[in-house]
């Protein structure tokens, strides 16, 4: 296992408006003595001056923390994820968005967490969004969870089993977990390139749970989420309500289900699932508030009736790690 500390892994591409505040936003952490700490910069194929800024930020840096820096020349942020993930030194992984600006306890508090519930798969906490005094649009309120904005849990504590809402910002995973899931087979599907759909946190929250390891949300962990700069249209809100929900987890939850020794009843399966979301839909329509659940099955609908061949491969793809890991609870009986 890796030393106890942790890793604050940043993904960047082209974050030289938005990687600033971030980084300050880690000089303010209380970090309680004897706690180690890292920070690594992942720069996800720039062609800005992200790189020059980062190492002012490592000349000016006050405290003594290693800042190491990474290029990751494939682009889509899963390909940053991995780099960042195999290079971070400590048990503890956290994913900071270069826009997100974590409260100034927030490593504290997730180690803390850890110490008391070792067995935690991933911890994550939610995002306030921030709009540098820039106008926020008028139906942003309602559709903030798919910028991961808005508290999305009631209280600190596990989710339910099949409950897979940890946002990937602010997001905290072990590296004995990581490592097991990788060694499996486990790899990203979703943003493994420029333009692909987003959504490799929730795969991960998938491979995290099959695992038969659990999520754990924690509201003392907070961070505010930029959204200036113009980023938040309209145009941009139908490619997130496409993305968080996306249809690569139908063929998870058919992979799973089947797995591990009736891997080819997929036909079968896919006939099912399809009634199962027309009747699903069928139901939601009659509902009041749901529009976003009813966007995100007809999208599901949508596009696995279009592009049934690649789903099918992608189910082939997956199955082998999904039957590897199914209830093999590699964290249960471990202490931090």
């Amino acid at each position: 296992m890796a030393p106890f500390g942790i890793s604050v892994i940043i993904c960047t591409h082209n974050g030289v408006k938005r990687i600033g505040p971030t980084l300050e936003a880690l000089k303010s952490q209380n970090i309680p003595s004897g706690l180690q700490w890292e920070i690594l910069i992942i720069d996800n194929g720039s062609t800005d001056d992200t790189g020059k800024i980062t190492e002012n930020f490592r000349d000016s840096f006050q405290l003594n923390v290693p800042i190491r820096f990474f290029h990751e020349p494939l682009l889509g942020k899963a390909y940053a994820l991995v780099k960042g993930y195999n290079e971070s030194k400590f048990e503890l992984m956290l994913i900071c968005d270069d826009d997100n600006w974590l409260q100034p306890d927030y490593l504290h508090i997730a180690a803390g967490t850890f110490r008391q519930n070792p067995e935690i798969g991933i911890l994550g906490g939610y995002g306030i969004a921030e709009f540098r005094g820039e106008e926020r649009p008028s139906w942003f309120e309602k559709w903030q969870q798919c910028y991961a904005c808005g508290k999305h849990h009631d209280k600190t504590g596990f989710l339910s089993p099949g409950d897979v809402t940890i946002w990937g910002a602010g997001s905290v995973i072990r590296k004995t977990l990581w490592l097991f899931l990788q060694e499996n087979g486990f790899h990203f599907i979703n943003n493994t390139g420029p333009g692909k759909p987003l959504g490799e946190d929730v795969e991960l929250s998938h491979a995290v749970i099959y695992s038969g390891t659990r999520l754990y949300f924690d509201d003392r962990l907070w961070y505010y989420h930029d959204l200036s700069g113009g980023r938040i249209t309209r145009e941009n809100l139908m490619k997130q309500v496409k993305s968080s929900g996306s249809t690569l987890f139908v063929i998870y939850s058919i992979a799973y289900k089947n797995s591990p020794d009736r891997k080819n009843r997929y036909n079968r399966s896919f006939a099912r699932m399809i009634i199962s979301l027309i009747i699903n839909l069928f139901f939601q329509s009659l509902k009041k508030n749901n529009e976003l659940s009813r966007k995100h099955l007809s999208i599901q609908l949508i596009e696995l009736a279009t592009h049934r061949k690649m789903y099918r491969s992608i189910y082939f793809d997956i199955f082998p790690w999904i039957s590897h890991v199914k209830g093999a609870c590699p964290l249960k009986g471990t202490s931090l």
